[in-house]
């Protein structure tokens, strides 16, 4: 009798663990682990197929407009920027993808998302905005050069003393210093 128990039990076993044997495999992978891999094809169509399945995500809006941003269809990406705004103007993704006006020179557009960011999170932030693929001090380089091209100084002489080692005793109104401040600008990681 105590055998048939013990029989019983290893059959209910293989069997509930044969069901997830042969159960499809569910891809757990979204389409920024393959931002990170820099294979942008197979994260367009992951954001694509998730974008159907999820359409006010704000999670893969922010994919779609980041990778169409990537393949240079700037009009793709601001139907997909304008979508980010729609969910939420103040999220830290929309706040990301809004910098990137940056590639287009529109430097106003920039430094209003960027001030929004830094006013939002302080300079000093969790070292990740979108996911692990999209580092904070990318999004710093791209902010703080946008402010320093429209010369708000200033400001970023003030964020950059919160998220690096640069000296307190620069003068902003200085071109040697606002040369030290450029190159700190240069140095931030991407």
């Amino acid at each position: 009798m105590e055998n048939s128990k013990i029989i019983l039990i290893l059959l209910l076993i293989i069997l509930f663990s044969s069901c997830s044997l042969f159960s499809p495999k569910e891809n757990l992978e979204d389409g920024w682990v393959y931002v990170k891999e820099k294979d942008y094809a197979n994260a367009l169509k992951k954001f694509r197929i998730d974008y159907g399945n999820y359409p006010d995500s704000l999670d893969i809006i922010c994919g779609m407009f980041y990778i169409h941003f990537l393949y240079g269809k700037e009009d793709s990406a601001k139907k997909y920027l304008e979508k980010s705004f729609e969910n939420s103007k103040d999220d830290d993704k929309t706040l990301f993808v809004g910098s990137l006006y940056y590639r287009e020179k529109d430097y106003d557009s920039t430094n209003y998302f960027y001030e929004k960011y830094v006013e939002k999170n302080s300079p000093i932030y969790d070292p990740y905005i979108i996911s692990t693929t999209v580092k904070s001090n990318s999004f710093h380089k791209i902010g703080l050069s946008s402010e320093y091209l429209t010369k708000n100084y200033q400001f970023v002489y003030d964020v950059l003393k919160s998220i690096t080692d640069i000296s307190d005793s620069l003068d902003v109104n200085k071109d040697e210093d606002r040369i030290k401040i450029f190159d700190y600008i240069n140095k931030l990681e991407e």
